[in-house]
């Protein structure tokens, strides 16, 4: 049998959470894939170190991180855009969950203009990542890859003093040369084995608690888009990790579960806020929008084997042991205790904690959903039977995490408006020369 890592790369999560970002809009799919591409060809040109194409090409995959926080649709991102309120957020965010240092930095800095007084590496880091941002945004779908190119370049060529490193830019010029550069880039597959080489043999591996850190990132970075789910994951993560332990699970194991309570709703970034965000009942073609996020946390955790167990127990949450969950339709010979606990973690946290638009519930009114539910073969009836026996410690356990979560969120809110305000005036005005059409 293949030995799985104990330690995982940091490309392996955070490509992870790329995917899951480059599904929110049909029309930019794989914009982070192409950037982090585009990037790392630039970076050779330029003869980056190893170590500097490595940041550069992890900033890339998830320089927009921040769009989700702001509900900002890509539509935002056009190559006339100046905006930066979301790489700001997107640093904020990152600053104190970052297990490399300068990624923060590099995304924070990723729409600004170059300063040919600052060529320390940070700032030419973003510059470039900024260089190929726009050159993929640049990129239409409705001709041929190769008939854009003359339009592209004259369009940077305009920008090379104003916005970009000119170092930077005739590189690009040269890279523009080769039809493969080119034709890479409209390829997700070609992009992604380009990508997956360049981190072979896995390098910046981590341990699990700091692959908990980095899960514990994204779980705010999902769950922060609304405020119906702010704290929701923070829960599920505890109670699950909890369960896990009573039932003697190993500490790594425990950990295991705790990380994947912290990505079971990853697929959700692919779900509209109007969606995530409505108080009453779904409508028939809502509900099938939002059936679709555990497929896509499946998708998402599926970039290395080294995530295969916390996939299936993260992304099986909504199976059910009578086969009528979804996406799957696993029964319960199909599903491992892993994914049973998350099954019962997911519906014991939901309808415990408080959403706006109700009061979290008491323990008769869940006992009596908890049983009707282990009745009706759709949850673990001994599952079942340990959290309502000591309901009142599971129940503690996920108030203090989601208290404690809750008062992040309106912390980082406070915050969040604070740079906003900041930022107001700070972006693209009619007295500031304007892109080449």
């Amino acid at each position: 049998m293949k030995k799985i890592n104990e330690k995982i790369g940091i490309y392996e999560i955070l490509k992870s959470f790329s995917y899951s970002m480059d599904l929110i809009s049909e029309t930019v799919v794989g914009h982070h894939n192409k950037v982090a591409y585009i990037s790392l060809e630039l970076g050779k040109e330029m003869n980056l170190s190893n170590t500097q194409l490595k940041k550069l090409v992890i900033s890339a995959l998830i320089h927009d991180l921040g769009v989700f926080y702001l509900h900002q649709s890509f539509s935002d991102l056009s190559f006339d855009s100046r905006r930066n309120q979301h790489a700001e957020i997107g640093y904020h965010l990152l600053k104190n969950n970052s297990p490399i240092a300068d990624i923060p930095e590099i995304i924070r800095y990723h729409h600004h203009e170059w300063d040919k007084k600052n060529n320390d590496e940070i700032p030419r880091l973003s510059n470039i990542l900024h260089l190929a941002d726009r050159i993929a945004v640049l990129i239409k779908d409705d001709s041929p890859i190769l008939s854009q190119k003359k339009r592209i370049i004259k369009i940077i060529k305009k920008n090379r003093k104003l916005r970009f490193c000119p170092e930077a830019v005739e590189k690009f010029i040269k890279l523009s040369i080769r039809e493969d550069f080119w034709l890479n880039i409209i390829s997700n597959t070609r992009i992604e084995k380009k990508l997956d080489d360049f981190f072979l043999p896995p390098s910046w591996l981590i341990n699990y608690d700091e692959v908990l850190k980095i899960s514990n990132l994204i779980s705010h970075i999902i769950d922060f888009r609304s405020s119906f789910t702010a704290t929701h994951s923070e829960g599920i993560a505890a109670i699950s990790a909890h369960l896990s332990k009573y039932l003697n699970f190993n500490k790594k194991e425990q950990k295991k579960m705790k990380i994947a309570g912290y990505l079971h709703d990853i697929g959700k970034l692919v779900v509209p806020p109007a969606v995530l965000n409505k108080s009453g009942k779904l409508t028939n073609e809502e509900w099938n929008i939002m059936k679709t996020h555990t497929y896509y946390t499946y998708q998402a955790l599926s970039t290395t084997e080294n995530l295969n167990t916390i996939r299936e127990w993260a992304s099986y949450h909504h199976e059910k042991l009578n086969g009528k969950g979804y996406p799957f339709h696993l029964n319960k010979n199909q599903l491992s205790l892993g994914s049973k606990i998350m099954g019962v973690s997911d519906v014991f946290t939901a309808i415990t904690e408080d959403r706006p638009y109700r009061k979290g519930m008491e323990y008769s009114k869940v006992k009596i959903i908890l049983n009707e539910m282990a009745v009706e073969n759709e949850l673990d009836e001994e599952l079942v039977g340990i959290v309502l026996d000591d309901f009142d410690e599971f129940n503690d356990i996920r108030e203090e995490v989601q208290v404690k979560t809750k008062k992040y969120f309106n912390k980082f809110n406070r915050k969040a408006k604070n740079i906003l305000d900041s930022l107001d005036g700070e972006n693209i005005s009619s007295d500031r020369p304007e892109a080449l059409k």
